[in-house]
């Protein structure tokens, strides 16, 4: 991600006042980010995860999104856009964003982006108490972010497996097979 070249400090609601055609872009303390559009194995790992996440709770009492505005902190000039993300708590549903932590986010890693999800963005997941959260690098490199009961995550990281199981769901299971192939066949 990078910042927006207007310096000027964005409040969340200059963040929804933007014109339309700034499509991709997060607020982080009062600074506008932008990012690039995402590359063919970004989507790729993206529309797999989604569809799997989408299936499974297809029956259930949460709600799968994608792309979606994530207001962790109601006081605080930070607006996320997590690739992918749970939410079981409806009450912080709006048509606008999701106001508190959801339960479970993934991030695909690229590029201009990683290491902003691996520190930032994990300290302030953790701090507002998303349960789980995974960074994807890629097909065979899942890092896991588990909250303890202190409030703090702990990592597991997951190398060239196949599947790979939430711990915060029963049975959810996400598989990387199919994607583990296409990699090989380019």
């Amino acid at each position: 991600m990078s910042e927006i070249l207007n310096p000027q400090y964005y409040t969340v609601e200059d963040y929804y006042n933007l014109p339309e055609s700034i499509l991709r872009c997060e607020l982080d303390e009062g600074i506008l980010l932008m990012s690039p559009s995402p590359s063919g194995m970004h989507q790729q790992i993206y529309g797999s995860l989604y569809r799997q996440l989408a299936g499974y709770f297809d029956d259930k009492n949460c709600l799968v999104f994608q792309d979606f505005d994530v207001l962790l902190f109601e006081n605080e000039s930070i607006i996320y856009r997590p690739d992918l993300l749970v939410l079981c708590d409806l009450s912080k549903y709006s048509e606008q964003c999701i106001v508190g932590a959801p339960d479970f986010i993934i991030e695909v890693g690229s590029p201009g982006t990683i290491k902003n999800d691996f520190g930032k963005k994990r300290l302030n997941y953790e701090r507002a108490g998303v349960k789980e959260y995974w960074v994807v690098r890629n097909p065979y490199l899942v890092h896991v972010y588990l909250l303890n009961d202190e409030g703090y995550y702990t990592e597991t990281v997951h190398r060239n497996q196949t599947m790979v199981k939430a711990t915060i769901f029963h049975n959810l299971t996400l598989d990387f097979t199919k994607l583990q192939r296409l990699v090989l066949s380019l």
